[in-house]
């Protein structure tokens, strides 16, 4: 019991303990995700949170536009020091010798290298989605890192190879960048799931604004997405579309009740909107949190996506908490980003969307019933990356 409530709340736990936090006002009065319930409605621009059962999009200004959910302001951001970080882990492991797996030194490892880069640096090769697109021929979406982690755009499509069950690695039928897909042959769809609790401060939620109109309006005009965001409730603020405008403004303009943190919840939910296809298909989140009031749990949100094939990618801010989500990003095939500052926000969203926009198709032919396919590339520094995936099914 007292270990579930450290994994479910490490900051009002830490509270307790004596440590002290800065991580930026929510609309009111502020507060962190372990007690989320002093948020209240701000400034006369913020037309506070909306019902708790529906949700709804912001009002109409005096002007007659769309009112804004959040103060315009870039000052009062999340900051996070290291020193705080390194005073969780310390209590954390004050009650237990391993947290998702990692040890102390290996948390402490982690966290040190996604505090200063943002990304666990190396690189690799992940086979996104597998498609059949019959008469034995196949189609995978791949992303890659470079070796300091960050999306690899400079692959060249000569430099992929692809081996099956274990065979002579080939050259592809064919290869390229996503952004040279054609829409009518390839189709991407994505749901964006967006932290919009309590402790997320206006300065944040400006940042955040931004980053999501930069995802829509860069990743290439291949895909459907939806955006749901998420306190206490959970809310579809936009359904399915393949319109960039209309996504980014179901982020400025739907409200929520600003509460606690359902993020397993809101993450099922963008799981289950994405349709039934064998295609491409991946969910982005952004937390600054951790979860403390879903009725899903972090190993069922991981498992739906593996059985769903569908990568995770996540962006976490300040108190999120970095090793569940580490957990959640490398189990699905996805990627994890982190800052402790929300000013930041804007620089992550363009690596996040580097992960999806900066990635590959490649296609080859491949006989009935075979078991797995490697598909392999060379770095322009040499490094060799590769990583083997199954038929879906």
């Amino acid at each position: 019991m007292f270990l579930s409530t450290l994994r479910r709340g490490v900051p009002a736990l830490l509270a307790v303990t004596g440590c002290v936090f800065t991580s930026g006002g929510s609309n009111g009065s502020g507060g962190s995700d372990g007690a989320d319930t002093s948020g209240t409605a701000g400034t006369t621009d913020d037309p506070g949170p909306a019902t708790a059962a529906s949700g709804h999009s912001g009002g109409a200004d005096e002007t007659g536009g769309a009112m804004q959910c959040y103060g315009d302001t870039t000052a009062g951001c999340t900051s996070l020091s290291w020193a705080t970080i390194v005073g969780i882990i310390d209590t954390i492991y004050l009650f237990q010798n391993s947290y998702y797996g990692y040890s102390k030194a290996e948390a402490l490892a982690l966290a040190e290298q996604l505090y200063d880069e943002g990304v666990v640096a190396g690189e690799w090769l992940r086979v996104v989605t597998l498609q059949d697109l019959g008469d034995g021929r196949w189609r995978a979406h791949v992303a890659v890192a470079a070796p300091d982690g960050h999306p690899d755009p400079s692959v060249a499509t000569d430099a992929f190879t692809v081996a099956l069950d274990g065979g002579e690695a080939v050259a592809p039928a064919a290869a390229y960048v996503l952004g040279d897909a054609d829409p009518g042959e390839v189709h991407l769809e994505l749901s964006v799931v967006i932290d919009d609790s309590g402790s997320i401060a206006d300065c944040d939620a400006n940042f955040v604004m931004a980053g999501v109109s930069h995802l829509f309006e860069t990743i290439p005009p291949v895909y459907d997405a939806s955006l749901v965001k998420f306190a206490t409730d959970v809310y579809m603020a936009q359904a399915r579309t393949s319109d960039a405008d209309a996504l980014a403004n179901a982020m400025r303009t739907y409200c929520t009740d600003r509460g606690s943190t359902s993020l397993w919840d809101a993450i099922a939910m963008g799981l289950d909107d994405l349709p039934d296809s064998d295609g491409m298909r991946a969910v982005i989140v952004f937390t600054d949190g951790l979860d403390n009031d879903s009725t899903t749990t972090l190993d069922e949100v991981v498992d739906a996506a593996k059985a769903g094939g569908v990568p995770v990618f996540v962006l976490g801010l300040g108190l999120a908490d970095m090793f569940a989500l580490s957990t959640l990003a490398i189990d699905t095939g996805g990627a994890l980003v982190y800052i402790p500052s929300g000013e930041q926000g804007l620089t992550a969203f363009e690596l996040v969307t580097g992960f999806v926009s900066d990635s590959y198709i490649v296609e080859f032919e491949a006989p009935s019933g075979f078991d797995s396919v490697r598909i392999g590339a060379t770095l322009a520094g040499g490094e060799a990356v590769s990583d083997a995936a199954g038929p879906p099914g």
